[in-house]
């Protein structure tokens, strides 16, 4: 895997047929290692995201220098590095849910009319009319898979953390049926939500696969 000094996940930029690279990229490497965290468990993995922590706020990476600053962080990095932290009952403080850049466009993010968190009928609210509307965008674009990444996360993430509502359990059921399946590096993948994450990493574009090998079986089980 593509890994920095510390063990976070890293894209490989100017990758070479074989295997060489320009340089290791640290723009996506928060949620690229959430992601990952989030898929494979494990209180030894709590240093990893603990890494992005600084000061009131998450960075993109601690390592690389051009991603190191807070008003770099965006949503799509925050989102899975909090349902990531939540994942293996590391303490997530409010403010992370506000302390990212303009690009916020989801009830998830707006601390400061909420005045906390969202209720999780909200979210699941949410997460199913995103899945409608990922539906709707495969079939316009089968490989526009960035935005499948985080919705996946959150379905699993709500899943697993409590009595589902009927919003999660349906928003899970429409999923894979409702969904384009996308291209795959691997033909034996069926489930067209797990395809995503196997084209979203295929290792020519530098990414780790490692992260869609991992999340294979778990999105198997939870969005069948």
């Amino acid at each position: 895997m593509w890994k920095d000094a510390i063990g976070l996940l890293m894209v490989a930029q100017g990758l070479n047929p074989d295997g060489s690279y320009e340089r290791l990229d640290g723009g996506d490497s928060a949620a690229n290692t959430a992601r990952y965290v989030f898929m494979v468990g494990g209180l030894n993995n709590v240093r990893l995201l603990n890494a992005f922590v600084k000061g009131p706020g998450i960075i993109r990476s601690p390592t690389d220098t051009n991603w190191n600053k807070l008003e770099q962080t965006s949503r799509d990095q925050v989102q899975p590095l909090v349902m990531a932290s939540l994942s293996v009952r590391l303490h997530v403080r409010n403010e992370y849910f506000s302390r990212v850049n303009k690009d916020i466009v989801t009830p998830w993010f707006f601390p400061s009319l909420l005045g906390h968190r969202p209720s999780q009928y909200l979210q699941d609210a949410q997460d199913l009319l995103s899945v409608l509307v990922r539906s709707v965008a495969s079939w316009v674009n089968r490989d526009d898979v960035g935005d499948d990444l985080n919705l996946t996360v959150s379905l699993i993430h709500a899943a697993r953390s409590r009595e589902t509502t009927l919003f999660n359990s349906a928003a899970r059921w429409l999923y894979p049926k409702l969904k384009r399946s996308p291209f795959s590096p691997d033909e034996s993948i069926k489930n067209p939500v797990a395809r995503a994450w196997a084209w979203y990493y295929r290792r020519e574009t530098g990414n780790n696969y490692e992260i869609a090998e991992a999340a294979r079986p778990v999105i198997e089980r939870y969005i069948p």
